[in-house]
């Protein structure tokens, strides 16, 4: 899935937006649906506020997230979702 979705984002030109790293391992709200045996890609901007310091705090509000940032993420997992059989 993460090959899948790292590609389709290379094909729309938004390649910048997913850079190829690995952030680690994440104790994150997408752990119960792994031990569901469902598919999951975990998506995090590691450059979220000065130091990352706004990432699951008080300050990781609405406001502090960019309109642009979330299209591109949006049109990329659209593409993938409609590409599925």
């Amino acid at each position: 899935m993460v090959t899948e979705i790292y590609s389709t984002a290379r094909r729309l030109n938004y390649g910048d937006h997913f850079p190829p790293r690995d952030g680690g391992a994440v104790e994150d709200d997408h752990l119960p649906l792994l031990r569901k045996s469902l598919q999951v890609i975990d998506l995090i901007d590691f450059d979220y506020g000065p130091g990352n310091q706004w990432w699951h705090t008080l300050d990781d509000t609405p406001d502090k997230c960019s309109p642009a940032s979330l299209k591109v993420v949006g049109d990329v997992l659209l593409e993938w979702t409609f590409t599925q059989k």
